[in-house]
């Protein structure tokens, strides 16, 4: 998952550091200072624990991905 402005901001904000994100969630200093910059994802999973550590919505911290709608599969207009 693409990571928003918003997820610099919210670490920041709430006094954390980005290297004790990155443990947090098992993944390299390094790494995880690519996430922030937006030149590489977080699996879902990894994307959730921050959400989690940080108290904060994962739509608010990452883009969700594309095609990902509230309609379930089948609706009543494919039937038609």
């Amino acid at each position: 998952m693409r990571a928003r402005p918003e997820l610099r901001e919210s670490i920041e904000k709430q006094g954390r550091r980005f290297d004790w994100m990155a443990s947090m969630i098992g993944i390299s200093k390094a790494h995880f200072s690519h996430v922030l910059a937006g030149r590489r994802d977080l699996d879902v999973n990894k994307a959730g624990q921050v959400s989690a550590i940080l108290g904060l919505p994962l739509f608010f911290l990452f883009q969700l991905p594309q095609g990902n709608n509230d309609e379930p599969q089948g609706s009543s207009e494919e039937a038609a």
